[in-house]
């Protein structure tokens, strides 16, 4: 039994090991398979730039009574919304100036920081637009004249949807700035301004409205888009600087000019809310005084009275007194923008009469051209107003000015003449007892001997026209008068004549030769 069994064990070895060695396994795979393709795929990555333009440095110099001012617009020039913040680093010049000095800023008209200089940092934020920044001279004390401050300001951004700039994308901008420190002396005096010297003009106090792409603004409005004009009413040069507008900046706050800023004689000065290179304005002519502080409240009880004063608080212009909340002129509407407009003799700017609304409607073709030449071309056809130069508007009452016979008083249009048609008798009347030609003919051609008679009154009816009436025919003067002379009226006229002959003391020229029908009635007298 035994012996058997190894038999069988090794007979089984055997034939496994020839199995592995000598003979190759075999197998079979079954399975189902599906293949896809996708073409033409790509990658796009985003990308988060912005850029920092500005028209000027601080400007101008910073004293105790005058402030420095800047703006600084933030564009985005990417694909990708992102988040930013702001700060203020790398001090340089005079530290105690840079310490004595104060900042306000605001973004797009709402204010976003104010205190010290050193100590700007803007909370993060996704609002873009212009930064107007406002320097002050804290201290009025310390020897701070002709000394510089300078300073950069940084702009970080990042994707919004990530919590800072350690991931992702992010880019950074700066913009250096130096403030200047002027000095502290009185400016020479200059000649006393009297009142009306200089005068508000013109108002955008509404903002301007664009073109949407479209043909048409469909309420594009730029309400920061904001100007005033002063206009020099006199023949010499005026210095406006550290003049005040009262009510002319947010909150109800006073604007001052900065020093050393003057107005051409019979010429004009633009302060505005945007420089003329800012993509937030659409004026097109040079700014002379931009400053993002510049703001008008568009109900006008809420804005307040402007007024002009100079450096000494003299009152020299100033608006009406608000009674309501409508502006004295001006349009805001959703699809056009018209300025408050002066009249060209500007009269009391307190009175509304005194004020217009700038009409294109009412101007002529070639005035309506030039006026489009102050607006960039998306707001052409919207906005109304001629910044820095000549009013336009047709509608200007004070068109109607004289200046001789009346004394400077404003009066109303004059009224079409009006041609009254009388009857003819009334009419030949009127013309012997009033034409200076009539009596120049009586006093030439008749001696002063000579009286007058019927017929001589006939012969003139038939020879005057009396109001573009057809010559009459030849008539009697009973036939002209019904009938009947009235003889006072020949007397008066004998007598009238007899008046003229003797105050002609030169001698009279000799009558020209006349027809002979004239000749032979002229016989008869």
């Amino acid at each position: 039994m035994i012996i058997n069994y190894s038999k069988k064990i090794l007979a089984l070895s055997l034939v496994f090991m020839l199995a592995t060695v000598g003979f190759p396994w075999h197998y079979t795979l079954a399975y189902f398979n599906d293949e896809e393709k996708s073409e033409q795929n790509f990658i796009s990555l985003g990308s988060l730039d912005f850029y920092l333009t500005s028209a000027a440095d601080f400007d101008p110099v910073i004293t105790p009574t005058q402030d420095s001012y800047r703006e600084v617009t933030l564009i985005d020039d990417g694909t990708l919304p992102f988040q930013y913040r702001s700060e203020i680093n790398n001090f340089g010049g005079d530290s105690d100036l840079c310490e004595a000095l104060d900042l306000a800023v605001s973004l797009a008209g709402s204010p976003v920081y104010n205190g010290a200089l050193a100590d700007f940092i803007l909370a993060t934020s996704t609002d873009l637009g212009a930064f107007n920044f406002e320097a002050t001279l804290t201290d009025t004390v310390a020897d701070l004249e002709n000394k510089t401050c300078t300073f950069d300001f940084v702009f970080t951004g990042w994707q919004d949807n990530l919590p800072d700039a350690t991931a992702g994308f992010f880019d950074i901008e700066t913009i250096s700035n130096v403030i200047g420190g002027g000095s502290y002396e009185e400016p020479p005096e200059d000649p006393t301004p009297q009142f009306g010297d200089v005068v508000i003009n013109e108002i955008m106090w509404m903002g301007s409205i664009k073109d949407d792409g479209t043909g048409v603004p469909n309420g594009n409005g730029m309400p920061n888009d904001e100007w005033i004009e002063l206009r020099n009413m006199t023949n010499s040069v005026i210095d406006i600087g550290q003049w005040t507008i009262e009510n002319a900046k947010a909150s109800g706050s006073t604007y001052h000019v900065p020093a050393s800023r003057s107005i051409p004689a019979n010429g004009y000065i633009v302060i505005a809310n945007k420089p003329e290179v800012s993509p937030n304005t659409l004026v097109a002519v040079n700014i002379d005084q931009p400053n993002g502080n510049l703001s008008f409240h568009n109900t006008y009880s809420s804005n307040g009275q402007l007024i002009l004063k100079d450096r000494n608080s003299n009152v020299i212009d100033s608006t009406p007194i608000p009674t309501s909340g409508s502006w004295p002129a001006g349009e805001n509407d959703t699809e056009q923008r018209w300025s408050m407009e002066r009249n060209s003799i500007p009269g009391d700017g307190t009175d509304t009469n005194s004020w217009h609304t700038c009409d294109r409607s009412s101007m002529s073709d070639t005035d309506l051209a030039t006026m489009k030449t102050y607006w960039k071309s998306n707001g052409q056809d919207y906005n109304c107003g001629t910044p820095g130069a000549v009013n336009l508007s047709d509608n200007d009452p004070s068109i109607y000015f004289n200046l001789g016979s009346l004394g400077g008083q404003l009066i109303s249009p004059p009224e079409p003449e009006q041609i009254i048609e009388e009857p003819v008798v009334e009419d030949t009347a009127t013309y012997f007892d009033l034409s200076p030609q009539c009596e120049e003919e009586v006093c030439v051609q008749g001696p002063a001997e000579e009286q007058i008679t019927e017929d001589t009154i006939e012969e003139e009816i038939i020879e005057e026209p009396v109001v573009e009436e057809p010559t009459l025919p030849t008539s009697s003067v009973d036939e002209l008068d019904g009938g009947q002379v009235e003889e006072p009226v020949v007397e008066e006229l004998v007598v009238e004549e007899e008046v003229i002959i003797e105050e002609q003391k030169e001698p009279e020229p000799e009558p020209e030769p006349e027809p002979e029908a004239e000749e032979e009635e002229t016989g008869e007298l």
